[in-house]
This record gives structure tokens, C-alpha cells and sequence, in this order.
């Protein structure tokens, strides 16, 4: 199901458009090879220099996998250097995908480099994992919703072909270093100027 909640117009000084930066891996360039525990699917995507002169703002994001997938997150670094994780699960749950508010807005500008990482477990499959739209194929996708929204829409479409695909061995990854998380404890402020949904995918 759905549930929408909408702020009145009179409430908030300006309204302004959202819209969807997505990461992660093409489905028709990943695979998952079958009875492996702990499997990483991990994509880069350095954003276009353009977005220097107009960056945008993160304030909620949606992981999206299917029944394998058991956790994943986006690192943001600038100037190769790590800032935070744009968006994190270290629990997946194919049954709840939500987007989920950031509880600190993220600034992102050109050269920013966005690292997704998707983890699998295909312990119970006998063959291998194909990436595709059917459930028992697999996705790695991030959508980062974020405003003012960009006039071009491709600029932010960032799938592509995984830089790695192997076993992971860093043991769990612990959410919570960064804005998807929060950095100083303060909530975001999205809510007074941007106009929200709330969605559940199945």
C-alpha cells in the first residue's frame, strides 16, 4: 500500500520539486554465483562537474533489492576523501522498502564520488543469480531523492557496471556514520519546505 501525507501549501514558505538520483548496478551486467554467503555487488558513479555551480540536497532515500539481498549502502567521498553514507541497511527486508528520511540533509555537488554497495546471500540458491526485474532474479539499486530538482533527468541515472563483484569479507557494516544517519543528531528540516511522500514497494 501507500500512504501520502501531504503539507499544506500555506504552511511552508516555497515549494519546491523533488526528484531521483539513481545508483547501483545495470541488472544485466550483475550476477550472483550460487551458495555464497556473503557476495558483493559494489558500482561507482562520480557525479558530472556541472552540479558545481547548482548542487543538490539528500533528505530521503529507497534501497532496492529482491529476496537475496541482505544489506547495502552508498559512501559519498569528496575529494577522495569519505564524508558519510548517503543511504544504509545493514538488515534488508524484501517485504519493507520504504524511503526512509535522512536525518540530515546531504549536500552533493560535481566531482562528488558515490560508492553503492549491495551484499547477498545465495546460500539456499543451487544455480546462479541473474540481475533482472523478476523476484527470483536480483537488483542493486539506490534511489537518493534529493531537491532542487535538475532539468536534465539522464544527469542523474547512474547505473552502470559493477567495478567489483566478489565475496565480502568486512564483516557487518554498521549504519550510522553519516548523513543518511546523521552526523551532529539534529533532524532534518525537509519537511518544512519540501512536499514528502512515504511509499512501500513490493
Amino acid at each position: 500500500g501507500v500512504d501520502i501525507e501531504m503539507i499544506p501549501k500555506t504552511s511552508v514558505p516555497t515549494m519546491q520539486g523533488a526528484g531521483f538520483i539513481w545508483t547501483g548496478a545495470s541488472p544485466s551486467l550483475m550476477s550472483i554465483p550460487a551458495k555464497k554467503p556473503a557476495y558483493e555487488i559494489r558500482t561507482e558513479h562520480v557525479l558530472p562537474e556541472a552540479l558545481k555551480d547548482s548542487p543538490v540536497n539528500v533528505f530521503s532515500y529507497l534501497i532496492h533489492g529482491h529476496k537475496y539481498m541482505t544489506a547495502a549502502w552508498t559512501e559519498m567521498r569528496r575529494n577522495n576523501k569519505y564524508e558519510l553514507d548517503a543511504a544504509c541497511t545493514s538488515a534488508y527486508d524484501y517485504d519493507l522498502q520504504e524511503f526512509v528520511p535522512t536525518l540530515e540533509e546531504i549536500q552533493l555537488t560535481g566531482g562528488d564520488k558515490l560508492t553503492t554497495r549491495c551484499v547477498y546471500d545465495s546460500s539456499s540458491s543451487d544455480t546462479k543469480i541473474h540481475g533482472g526485474d523478476a523476484t527470483q532474479d536480483e537488483m542493486c539499486i539506490i534511489f537518493l531523492m534529493y531537491y532542487p530538482v535538475l532539468p536534465n533527468p539522464s544527469a542523474t541515472f547512474l547505473l552502470n557496471k559493477p567495478i567489483s563483484q566478489s565475496d565480502y569479507t568486512e564483516g557487518k557494516h554498521t549504519c550510522g556514520v553519516g548523513g543518511a544517519c546523521g552526523i551532529t543528531g539534529k533532524t532534518s528540516s525537509t519537511t518544512d519546505t519540501t512536499t514528502m511522500s512515504h511509499a512501500v514497494l513490493m
